[in-house]
């Protein structure tokens, strides 16, 4: 047979089967891969060890385990992993066995799950480790049928290992320890019995490309999610949430992402209800939130990208080879608007009866959003059968732009988070703007913006600055006064950054070595920060970027090298 490789693609043909239909059925490919492929990242840890980790991609592993792009190319695994005395050796499977050696260490895994090779996962470093929690068999056993292979889902709790940096694993074991047990708990109690006995959890190195990575029976969590304050861990049981939302139900086409980001969006926001008992108030607030965030991404996002459903596999693939598509948010937006607008109109205790019914169904599954769509008419056929007529579908998944039903939002009048923000944000501002320059002993307001500000709740700082980034300009004493509130150590990096947006277009020079250690800091995030500053282009400021990502490009791995470069210096 004859071949042909290029960086994506190895193209097979024979010259005696001009045709697909008189093409081998199977071929055997005899092959070895190189160790720095972009399949996975090397870099040093927050303690200096030597780590190597898979990068998050919705095709990850081609440089490290080539496989078809058809989802529906699966297979069970067994995998062996050598490594140096003092390092641990995980891969995306349950543990079997470890062996020691003269030279170190083999652990040895296995997946009887017949799963597509993008899902399998790598990670070896030198970490402190602690189990959290023992599994917990349930009482009542069921089995599942998962790609051909009978599965028993007989924990209600799989056993819970957490693995990171030795300097920080005490911080990391005093925020996680209960919240990953909780977390994992709750979503149980919803969305139904896991069948994976084990879940490690990664505290990744501050270069990690993603907030998150979640595999089967390994997960990998960047720090930025780790503030003391906690605020950030909705976005733990978010990744927790892909076990069941693009782990046990997998998405059947390339491009449709939103059936398993959106999904583990909504579910890692339904059980931070749970389990913080969250007010209405609180609710409505991070919806309006999300909603605005949506609206700032469509202004930025090519059209064809704000679809969430199309039916051509083929192109979907090509779109995840795109180094930026990694980045776009609109499917995580737009979709998690959806499962929350269907939410609130049938009801929140009927639509995740029916969520536990869908991943009930599909456990074991590749799924379409048509598949999606005939459940849920399926489901409400009876009692709720207008209200699922109702849905405009069509606007939602195949359509750009915002769905009508959310073209306008708004909290409600008497929503106190949301009006106390507004009127503190006015005041502020008219304060600044009409106010002279005065001694700071006779001007109390500053203090007064301190004490305020601090005893917000995150999802009020982010809309006082959303508020604050909506104005054509602000005051440069309102800055001043805003600028120490900011810091790395008083709010979450998500806070942070939005404060950094509004100093970045308000071209305020005080904050820029906060903007160059921010994005020293937060690999993840800093993407967008990037973009921010290309956009309003202050010279000063971009020749700082431009010599910050000279300096620290060698921990990014290559879809953010290509993409940040392409931002600085365009197509130089």
């Amino acid at each position: 047979m004859k071949w042909s490789a290029d960086e994506w693609c190895l193209k097979v043909w024979h010259e005696d089967y001009p045709s697909i239909d008189a093409f081998p059925l199977c071929i055997y490919v005899q092959y070895e891969t190189e160790s720095h492929g972009p399949s996975l990242l090397w870099t040093d840890d927050q303690c200096g060890n030597k780590c190597c980790l898979t990068t998050p991609s919705s095709v990850n592993n081609r440089s490290m385990m080539p496989g078809q792009d058809h989802p529906f190319s699966i297979s069970t695994w067994e995998g062996e992993v050598d490594v140096p005395a003092g390092y641990t050796g995980i891969l995306g499977g349950e543990w079997v066995q470890t062996d020691q050696y003269d030279w170190g260490q083999r652990f040895k895994y296995k997946s009887e799950l017949a799963m597509p090779v993008c899902t399998l996962c790598l990670a070896v470093g030198k970490w402190s480790e602690e189990t959290l929690c023992e599994a917990q068999r349930d009482t009542n056993p069921s089995t599942t049928v998962i790609n051909g292979t009978r599965i028993h889902s007989s924990f209600s709790l799989p056993k819970v290992i957490l693995l990171g940096c030795e300097n920080e694993f005490v911080s990391y074991r005093q925020l996680l320890s209960q919240f990953l047990i909780s977390s994992l708990e709750t979503s149980i109690s919803i969305f139904g019995l896991l069948p994976f006995s084990q879940v490690r959890v990664v505290i990744a190195p501050p270069c990690f490309p993603s907030l998150g990575f979640t595999s089967p029976y390994l997960v990998f969590l960047s720090p930025d999610l780790l503030h003391k304050s906690g605020s950030m861990l909705r976005h733990v049981s978010h990744e927790l949430g892909h076990l069941w939302f693009g782990v046990l139900i997998g998405e059947r086409r390339w491009n449709e992402p939103w059936m398993s980001e959106s999904f583990a969006e909504f579910v890692g926001e339904i059980v931070d209800r749970r389990m913080s008992q969250m007010s209405q108030d609180l609710i409505e607030l991070r919806l309006f939130l999300r909603w605005h965030s949506l609206q700032e991404e469509m202004e930025h996002t090519e059209a064809e990208f704000q679809v969430l459903s199309t039916d051509s596999c083929t192109s979907g693939c090509m779109e995840a080879l795109r180094p930026e598509n990694k980045f776009i948010l609109v499917h995580y937006l737009k979709g998690f608007l959806l499962l929350s607008h269907l939410c609130n109109l049938i009801g929140e205790s009927d639509f995740l009866r029916f969520m536990r019914h869908y991943v009930e169904k599909f456990s074991g599954c590749l799924v379409a959003s048509e598949d999606f769509i005939e459940s849920f008419r399926s489901f409400f056929a009876t009692k709720e059968l207008a209200i699922s007529n109702s849905i405009q579908w069509e606007q939602w998944l195949r359509s750009p732009g915002m769905p009508e039903p959310i073209r306008q939002y708004s909290c409600r009048e008497d929503n106190i988070l949301y009006n106390d923000v507004l009127q503190k944000f006015r005041h502020s501002l008219k304060f600044y703007r009409t106010r002279k320059r005065s001694h700071p002993s006779s001007n109390p307001l500053p203090l007064l913006f301190s004490e305020f500000f601090q005893q917000f709740v995150p999802e009020q700082k982010k809309l006082m600055l959303n508020l604050s980034l909506q104005e054509k300009s602000m005051p440069r004493r309102f800055l001043d006064a805003l600028h120490p509130q900011c810091s790395e150590t008083l709010v979450d990096v998500e806070v942070e950054h939005l404060w950094l947006e509004l100093a970045v277009k308000s071209k305020y020079s005080p904050a820029y070595s906060q903007v160059i250690e921010f994005l020293d800091r937060h690999k993840a995030m800093g993407v967008y920060l990037y973009g921010e500053v290309m956009i309003h282009s202050d010279p000063e400021l971009v020749q700082l970027i431009r010599d910050q990502f000279e300096r620290r490009n060698d921990q990014m791995d290559k879809d953010t090298y290509q993409l940040v470069h392409s931002m600085l210096w365009g197509n130089e």
